[in-house]
């Protein structure tokens, strides 16, 4: 195996799971959902990148994918354990 292993993928990808507030379950029960409530549908990715001072990748959404001057609301991932330890099925 190589000493070294790399995962690319368009910011638009990354998009469309924080759009829809796609959840990432772990064998041990640990979730994280990429977004709370998700992006409603009528706002569109304009703007993404790497903040050079603290290394953060960021999205940004605009209600019809229009800029605008109003200050960005920013949102956290959500992390949580479950209850029961994933199994592979939901319970």
């Amino acid at each position: 195996m190589s000493e070294k292993l790399g995962v690319r993928f368009s910011p638009h990808i990354l998009a469309d799971l924080v759009r829809i507030g796609a959840m990432i379950i772990s064998e041990d029960g640990f979730t994280a959902r990429l977004i709370d409530k998700g992006i409603p549908d009528d706002f569109k990715l304009i703007n993404s990148g790497v903040d050079r001072e603290t290394g953060e990748f960021f999205l940004i959404f605009g209600q019809g994918g229009r800029k605008s001057p109003d200050p960005v609301k920013w949102q956290a991932p959500v992390y949580e354990k479950n209850k029961e330890v994933y199994s592979g099925t939901v319970t």
